[in-house]
């Protein structure tokens, strides 16, 4: 299990639909949608070391109460993103009219999509859109 003192930062980057973020709130799994997730600390990659089934499963006991919360407080954080009130790096439905869901974040020319280091677009792009053709997407 990692431990972090007060200094280390610790960034993660989650790729998939915001529906796959929704179960993972409410039920603590994917349902297997794809999904591409990193975590970093003080810009050392520690997905490997990461129990995320576990961590997964202990979300909707500590989020219950909260879920409607947090799913303003996402819209909030993406919208003070994309209007330059803030800056950061935030998970966001369809970025420049892509499908699914990204990190991004404001640059320069706009919205930028911020990808884990060894994820293409093309990957992410396909990572959204094999979750959104299945059968899973239709039924759930």
């Amino acid at each position: 299990m990692l431990e972090a003192s007060e200094q280390e930062v610790m960034k993660m980057l989650f790729v998939g639909l915001n529906q796959v973020a929704h179960r993972l709130r409410t039920r603590g799994t994917t349902d297997e949608a794809p999904f591409y997730l990193t975590a970093a600390v003080d810009g050392e990659d520690v997905t490997q070391r990461i129990d995320l089934q576990t961590i997964f499963q202990g979300l909707p006991e500590t989020m219950h109460e909260f879920t409607q919360l947090v799913s303003a407080a996402s819209v909030a954080t993406v919208f003070d993103t994309i209007t330059g009130k803030t800056h950061g790096i935030v998970h966001a439905p369809g970025p420049r009219g892509l499908p699914g869901a990204y990190p991004i974040r404001m640059g320069e020319s706009g919205i930028e999509v911020v990808l884990p280091r060894g994820l293409t677009l093309e990957q992410a792009i396909r990572i959204n859109q094999e979750r959104a053709e299945t059968r899973w997407n239709r039924a759930h």
